[in-house]
């Protein structure tokens, strides 16, 4: 196939809205053709759906195949950073703080941007909420709760939904605290939920809790301070950026702390 022809089919693909077919069609063409400029947007593609693997990849083979240095640095560039995001991506429990009453420690995971439906289109419209979210820190806390051998009562903030349990049914939506005009649910909803909703088989409150560990980004832990402002809750989060844990002040935000983990294997 000549070069014409694969670069108005690749531009083709690009024009598709869905990222899965956009994929699929990217992915069609490079098996047919095996053109390593095809193969560098493969990369950038999976890289925005947050799959590095497939990412890393689609580099590699770009790297090799682009026979131009200006196209193969770009491929280069990419595969660096794929590999400083794959590195960042360390265990979020490492040393362990010492608490003895687990049942006192709230585990608060905030929900992610890309969910099981950017990947597969097949997907039921309703399934459960922890297999929905499909964003790194997210994927890792389901990976290692595995491995806790008391495990913590766990929770999910969504910007749509508020606090919901790990096996509440939820569809496919696009809203976030960082962009009122998408609708998030509003703090006053988020408060109410916290003090007056009972969960769990013994009625548990969220607000109940003594201790909360967040894992997320800067905006939603902002709003779950504003919900628990007027309760006396040691807080702790990790910083993804740092790669730590850190204890969190309860009316001035984050600052750094011992660097250990709340949660213990």
């Amino acid at each position: 196939m000549e070069w014409k022809e694969i670069n108005e089919w690749l531009k083709d693909c690009l024009r598709i809205p869905d990222s899965q077919e956009r994929i699929r069609c990217m992915q069609k063409l490079f098996e047919d053709t095996g053109d390593g400029w095809v193969a560098y947007h493969l990369g950038r593609e999976y890289e925005n759906v947050e799959n590095l693997k497939k990412a890393s990849h689609f580099y590699k083979i770009g790297v090799s195949k682009l026979p131009l240095p200006k196209y193969k640095n770009m491929a280069k560039e990419a595969l660096e950073k794929i590999r400083e995001k794959q590195n960042k991506v360390k265990p979020i429990f490492t040393e362990p703080l010492n608490i003895k009453e687990k049942e006192e420690v709230l585990v608060v995971i905030s929900c992610s941007k890309t969910k099981i439906w950017d990947r597969d289109k097949k997907t039921p419209i309703y399934i459960s909420a922890q297999e929905v979210y499909q964003g790194l820190h997210f994927i890792k806390w389901i990976k290692e709760k595995r491995k806790l051998k008391q495990p913590f009562r766990w929770i999910i903030l969504s910007a749509k939904y508020g606090f919901i349990e790990p096996y509440h049914p939820i569809s496919n939506y696009d809203v976030t605290f960082d962009n009122k005009e998408t609708g998030p649910i509003s703090t006053e909803t988020l408060i109410n939920q916290a003090y007056y909703q009972r969960r769990w088989k013994d009625g548990k409150k969220l607000a109940d809790f003594n201790e909360i560990f967040f894992v997320g980004s800067n905006s939603y832990y902002h709003i779950l301070c504003k919900v628990f402002k007027d309760k006396n809750i040691k807080k702790w989060r990790y910083n993804a950026k740092e790669k730590r844990v850190i204890k969190a002040d309860k009316d001035r935000g984050v600052f750094n702390g011992s660097g250990k983990s709340l949660l213990k294997r």
